[in-house]
């Protein structure tokens, strides 16, 4: 009996050295395996272990990802998810997972209305990693983001060069000259807004915001007191906005406030 409990006990002792041994690629696809089979909670668990173990692997950080990832997707969990994004970032910040969490994370702390978070990714991810496109895209970002924390003038000095710079790609410069028009709409600065949009639907008829923008642009119209210019442009988008329910009721709106067929001038407030 007593030999028969010291077999046993070689046998545990040699089964968890060769789980110590396991090495780094091994561990990744039992974690893999266990999140194929649907159990996100333990695959969470593998993938902390592993990065606990492996602390100097240079890889580490693409685990501490996969973390931050399992945490934002599988489990629904924001604040730990930004918070493991982070621990990413600081395992090896100029890496190509450092640069996916700078950008997850910042997509959360937006959503969450964190805007200066926010900001601040976006700026490390333009200053680290803006070459090529992903310059353009950044900045496109960040402009949006500090749109969304209502800082208006700093939006437009962001995207200034990509509205009026030289070779700046179409798509790129589509996105930035919606952005500065809704810059101006938002603030509540309709002639600036109205000029904005009409050079966007100058340069870019057939966008696919193109609807969006007529309508935004027959708001500024209309608190111009342009009525029937304003009703005309409404009217132009409403066989291409998605919702036809919203068209009407700003052709409505516009009704109520005197828009006729006759009324193609200012109308005086």
């Amino acid at each position: 009996m007593r030999t028969f409990l010291h077999i046993l006990f070689c046998a545990l002792l040699i089964s968890l050295s060769a789980c110590n041994r396991a090495t780094f690629e091994e561990r990744v696809a039992d974690a893999e395996a266990r999140l194929g089979a649907g159990d996100a909670r333990a695959a969470l668990s593998d993938y902390r272990s592993i990065a606990e173990k492996f602390r100097d692997d240079p890889r580490r950080a693409g685990i501490l990802l996969r973390v931050a990832d399992l945490y934002s997707t599988a489990l629904d969990d924001t604040p730990s998810a930004i918070l493991a994004y982070g621990e990413a970032i600081k395992a090896k910040p100029l890496s190509q997972a450092a640069q996916v969490a700078h950008e997850r994370r910042a997509e959360l702390l937006e959503a969450k209305g964190d805007y200066e978070g926010a900001i601040a990714d976006y700026s490390t991810l333009l200053k680290h990693f803006g070459f090529g496109v992903d310059a353009y895209r950044y900045r496109v970002l960040l402009a949006g983001a500090y749109i969304s924390g209502r800082n208006y003038r700093q939006a437009r000095v962001e995207i200034k060069q990509l509205v009026e710079g030289k070779d700046i790609p179409d798509d790129v410069r589509e996105q930035a000259l919606f952005l500065a028009a809704e810059s101006f709409f938002i603030e509540g600065n309709t002639e600036r807004a109205a000029e904005y949009y009409q050079w966007f639907l100058r340069d870019f008829p057939k966008s696919t915001l193109a609807p969006e923008v007529k309508l935004h642009m027959a708001t500024c119209l209309e608190e111009m007191g342009y009525m029937g210019m304003a009703r005309d442009l409404t009217r132009s988008a409403r066989s291409e906005y998605a919702n036809e329910k919203v068209v009407d009721a700003r052709l409505k709106s516009i009704e109520d406030r005197g828009g006729t067929e006759q009324s193609s001038k200012p109308k005086k407030k």
